[in-house]
């Protein structure tokens, strides 16, 4: 009896190990993903799935840093994404469809077709006619329940829940520069005084905005010391939440112009493959004092990633589910 030819998912990822398979009863046919990005998952039904994440192809000796520091070779963050509009932020791709960012960089902005650029370090390149970029274009922007939306950034004083979700509207080809980064989960895993790396396109100590991509190691403060928030634009101190963490060190912070960008662990520079990764998101950058106005220890706002874990599959989950039907 012939089977017939096995019946796939409409993943292109997906493949046949032998081109003409033979189809009798009790044959096994063998499947495999084209890509090595992708991992097989399934049991009647077959499909490439990007689960591999947070690895890299690029071993680290750098000791850069955002502010002065040195820029990133490519493939360094192969999950860093680049907007320039309507608003300049950070994004960090962590699936070969889903990114997430900041909810301020793209609060008010939730119906427009925002384009992302990956795989670059040269922020001039973030162009959709280059060839070397790879460019993204939003298709749902899903902003988290309990984020304040509509407030004017001079008039914030709460960036609790500064974190949003970022469908693309196509899968996007993954690479040695463009890959995913893991998602943290609630593991206690990151301590007070642990160093992570912090990346983005945002200002150097000059404040200007940076042309290259630069990421710095960062340690994460006292929660005592975060709780000690600064007075921004409208007379009132910052509100701190157990949604959030600071880190910083001497000269060493992210700035304006990084909203959105990652921060993960393990820190970049060992240049060990055996502890390259696989590295996780377990902060995104969300606010902090002007680069001008810190004089010397640098302290940056992060939204805490683990406590969003089960927000964020659930969330994807469901829009999945909604676009298969």
């Amino acid at each position: 009896v012939n089977c017939g030819e096995p019946e796939t998912s409409s993943d292109e990822a997906l493949q046949l190990v032998d081109k003409d398979p033979s189809t009798l009863f009790r044959d096994e046919v063998q499947f495999k993903c084209e890509s090595k990005y992708y991992t097989l998952e399934g049991d009647e039904k077959y499909i490439c799935d990007a689960s591999v994440c947070g690895k890299t192809e690029k071993d680290f000796f750098s000791i850069a840093r955002i502010l002065g520091g040195a820029k990133a070779e490519k493939g360094e963050i192969p999950w860093q994404l680049l907007t320039k509009q309507p608003k300049r932020g950070g994004a960090s791709l962590i699936s070969d469809r889903w990114a997430i960012t900041a909810a301020h960089v793209v609060d008010g902005y939730e119906e427009s077709a925002i384009t992302f650029f990956g795989g670059l370090i040269d922020g001039t390149k973030a162009k959709e006619t280059d060839p070397d970029t790879v460019v993204m274009v939003a298709e749902k922007i899903i902003i988290h329940p309990d984020y304040m939306k509509g407030i004017a950034g001079e008039e914030r004083t709460n960036y609790d829940n500064d974190i949003a979700l970022i469908r693309m509207s196509s899968r996007v080809k993954l690479g040695p520069n463009v890959l995913p980064i893991c998602l943290a989960e609630a593991d206690g895993g990151f301590k007070e005084g642990q160093q992570g790396t912090v990346s983005g396109f945002g200002a150097t100590e000059n404040t200007f905005k940076s042309r290259y991509l630069l990421h710095t190691a960062v340690g994460r403060y006292p929660q005592s010391m975060c709780e000690d928030t600064p007075v921004l634009s409208i007379n009132k101190p910052m509100v701190f939440t157990e949604n959030m963490f600071c880190a910083g060190g001497d000269g060493k912070d992210s700035c304006k112009g990084d909203s959105g960008g990652p921060f993960f662990l393990p820190k970049l520079g060992s240049g060990n493959k055996d502890n390259r990764g696989p590295y996780r998101l377990r902060g995104i950058v969300s606010w902090g004092a002007l680069c001008e106005k810190e004089k010397d220890s640098k302290k940056g706002y992060y939204t805490k990633v683990e406590n969003y874990f089960d927000w964020i599959k659930k969330t994807i989950e469901r829009e999945e589910q909604e676009y298969k039907q």
